[in-house]
């Protein structure tokens, strides 16, 4: 008898969504190395289908995890623009290190499904 893949691609599926993984983007608006990537950052943030969540947060900014200065010193970050992964109770899984490109980030996120 032959038994279907789906039940086991369901499973993961869901499996990942549980997860809550975000992909968070820390920059300052008087940052000029932030002002350049935000065009590839929304190009990216367009194109990306996957379940990883997407958070852009503004140096002067706060969300349901603190301002976004606190958050950058947590992970131990200190310089505009950052990229982080982060899992569902917000801690740091790993930092993007690649080149700032919408590409990059896709293969990032996937890498990380």
């Amino acid at each position: 008898m032959h038994r279907s893949k789906e039940p086991r691609k369901k499973i993961a599926e869901f499996a990942q969504l549980a997860k809550g993984d975000t992909l968070k983007y820390f920059h300052w608006k008087n940052c000029g190395h932030c002002t350049s990537f935000n065009p590839e950052w929304a190009k990216f943030k367009s194109e990306y289908t996957g379940h990883i969540k997407l958070k852009k947060l503004e140096k002067d900014d706060k969300d349901e995890s603190g301002t976004c200065v606190e958050q950058m010193k947590k992970m131990g970050a200190s310089a505009f623009p950052t990229i982080v992964m982060l899992d569902a109770a917000g801690n740091k899984i790993t930092d993007f290190t690649g080149e700032r490109t919408k590409q990059n980030l896709l293969e990032f996120c996937r890498k990380h499904e």
